[in-house]
């Protein structure tokens, strides 16, 4: 959008309050907004005092970017007076050097701290391991981790640890959800939890921490007052503080951040897009998270932001129609919707009741995106949105039919889940460390598709022994790729050439044709000049690239509506809106909050469109007539079925 803003904006960006909520309709400038309350409150504060918290990677590298723009060329630095030259408390002495100026004497955005609640817990609760925060003997207490030097475990790593738990224990009828429950009873017995017991102890052998420990520990860090003089506090060291993407935080986010106490609040989001409660209870607007974030909203003043600057009107007078029925059921606060862009022709294209009770009703999807594909410039300026994944796959079937080319959107961390790239992962975490665990090897034996029962073998060998796993593992022929192999990546810690070099080695063997584990390290390698795997590690855990969306050009998109949350496209094509597939059948018979969610993100689906949007609404669903969802009903979009009961 364009930088110059209105008045709502600039009352924001400007507003002296010092606990200030924004609410921020889709398409309202909010990452302007909070790049140039920023750029506002430099004039107050250092660089290195400011934090801004943000939902994903890809949202904090757009936010610095735009903090970047947005600062006067002629800004001096706080922190060295203008003259390159930082007082001793800013001089990177303690760790937290300005980052404002580079020694240049004018500010820039490096200063400011901005990424994800997780990547930033990682970062301070190392620096009280460290003895640099206040909490690091409450982190310790709990046991999560050994010192500073832990890594992440991936979502994936704990399944596999899990595996190992099961076959160390013995047991195999629990559920990977309770053992998953059961990895977050901190602070609780876990003897009779033998599995979850063995899960825990894989984890702390490895120096592991799993996203929720992260959480845990930073709470911990911030609920710690100094305990010494010249001991610094997290709201001493960060008194400022914005969060976007409010209607997402959990009740642990804002326990956490009324502890921290930062003197200058802000937080930013619209409740109308809280659509993540599916994953767990504590998450979205649940009645935990509502109380601990009243009280934040008790102190707050308030500003909406209600301009549209994304879609069309005829557009956003359909998704304020459909906000007023949420509000009015409760589902979200009411934010009256008006369009900033210039009034143009156009309308909500509705498939529905014209369906053949014997043709599928992907037909109706095809039909809609074939006329979005007459006004679009291009195939991927074009998205097909359904609830649900399966869904996804009949519409991918049904366009490749049609001669149509689609692909889904993806992560590209997606490409790390792989078996090959969780080897590298394993590969650099081996190196890192200097020894070979019998997680890291499973991990790169599952990956070459060779057999992991020697596993246990060699490390019975190496107990015997009273040597390396690395060597035991050489030795044992269903574990051996060549002699010194194990050993040689062990050894690899100080050069990722060393290790590209042996990752080479790997390319050959089954199952890693689907990443070339070498080609990635070395083009990290070359594209970030930096030689430590534990660099590699650490870039994978929190680098913005990692979660970058990837569409293919010349492809129609495919998402459902929570993948499609944060992003836009020209044309969207809503399919599956007819009751039983929004809210899909999962959701019970009288669930309010679970029907609630599910029309909040047809809500979240219909604001992606920025000139067109089309409602597929099969008549026919499942053999049964269906009406359309009742909220598009209700707002008058959609009309009942006849032919339903």
């Amino acid at each position: 959008m364009n930088r110059v803003l209105d008045e709502d904006q600039r009352a924001a960006t400007c507003h002296p309050a010092p606990c200030l909520r924004i609410d921020a309709g889709p398409g309202a400038g909010k990452t302007e907004v909070l790049a140039q309350r920023v750029v506002h409150l430099l004039g107050e504060h250092l660089p290195n005092e400011i934090v801004a918290l943000t939902f994903t990677r890809s949202m904090a590298a757009d936010l610095r970017r735009r903090i970047g723009a947005a600062l006067p060329p002629d800004l001096p630095c706080r922190a060295c007076g203008g003259g390159g030259r930082f007082a001793p408390e800013h001089d990177g002495a303690t760790g937290f050097d300005c980052g404002a100026c580079g020694g240049l004497g004018r500010l820039s955005a490096d200063g400011v701290v901005i990424g994800t609640l997780h990547a930033l817990a990682a970062k301070w609760v190392r620096l009280a391991l460290k003895g640099e925060l206040a909490g690091g003997a409450a982190v310790k207490a709990l046991g999560l981790v050994r010192d500073h030097t832990f890594g992440l475990a991936m979502p994936e790593d704990v399944d596999d640890l899990i595996d190992l738990a099961q076959e160390v224990v013995g047991k195999k009828k629990i559920t990977q959800k309770a053992l998953k429950e059961g990895l977050r009873l901190v602070g609780r017995d876990l003897a009779g939890w033998p599995t979850h017991t063995e899960a825990r102890r894989q984890l702390h052998d490895r120096n592991l921490a799993t996203y929720d420990d992260l959480l845990v520990m930073l709470r911990a860090v911030v609920e710690t007052p100094a305990a010494a003089p010249g001991e610094r506090t997290l709201r001493d060291l960060h008194p400022v503080l914005l969060v976007d993407e409010m209607q997402d935080l959990s009740a642990l986010h804002w326990r956490i951040l009324a502890a921290w106490g930062p003197r200058s609040m802000t937080y930013v989001g619209d409740d109308a897009q809280a659509i993540y409660g599916f994953l767990a209870v504590k998450n979205g607007a649940d009645e935990a998270a509502e109380a601990a974030r009243a009280v934040f909203d008790d102190r707050a003043e308030r500003v909406q932001l209600g301009r549209n600057y994304r879609s069309r009107p005829f557009l956003v007078t359909a998704a304020d129609a459909v906000r007023r029925q949420l509000a009015a059921a409760g589902a979200c606060s009411a934010l009256p919707l008006s369009p900033a862009r210039p009034a143009a022709q156009g309308r909500v294209d509705l498939f529905d009741h014209t369906q053949a009770a014997e043709a599928p009703h992907t037909d109706r999807v095809v039909e809609a995106v074939q006329r979005a594909l007459c006004v679009a410039d291009r195939p991927e300026s074009v998205v097909v949105l359904a609830p649900l994944n399966a869904e996804l796959d009949e519409i991918a079937s049904a366009l490749d039919a049609a001669g149509v080319p689609a692909q889904k959107i993806e992560r590209a961390k997606g490409a790390w889940k792989t078996a090959p790239g969780r080897a590298v992962v394993a590969m650099a975490r081996a190196a890192d460390l200097g020894f070979w665990t019998r997680f890291d090897a499973m991990l790169v034996l599952r990956a070459c598709a060779r057999d992991t029962d020697g596993l246990a073998d060699a490390e019975l060998a190496a107990m015997d022994r009273r040597c390396p796993l690395s060597l035991a593992l050489d030795d044992e022929p269903r574990c051996s790729i060549r002699a010194g192999w194990w050993q040689a990546v062990a050894n690899a810690g100080g050069s990722l050439e060393d290790l590209v070099a042996l990752a080479t080695e790997l390319r050959p063997m089954a199952g890693l044709g689907a990443l070339a584990a070498a080609d990635a390290l070395a083009a990290w390698s070359a594209d970030f000049r930096r030689t430590s795997p534990r660099d590699f590690l650490v870039w994978l855990a929190s680098s913005e690239t990692a979660t970058a969306t990837i569409q293919r050009e010349g492809c129609v998109a495919l998402s459902t509506l929570h993948g499609a949350k944060g992003l836009e496209w020209p044309e969207v094509v809503l399919a599956g809106t007819s009751q039983g597939a929004l809210p899909p059948v999962m959701v019970r018979p009288g669930d309010t909050a679970g029907e609630n969610e599910w029309h909040r993100a047809l809500y979240v689906g219909m604001t992606r469109a920025s000139e067109g949007l089309a409602l597929v609404c099969p008549q026919m669903l499942r053999g049964k007539f269906r009406h359309p969802t009742r909220v598009l009903i209700d707002a008058g979009i959609a009309r009942p079925n006849p032919n339903a009961e």
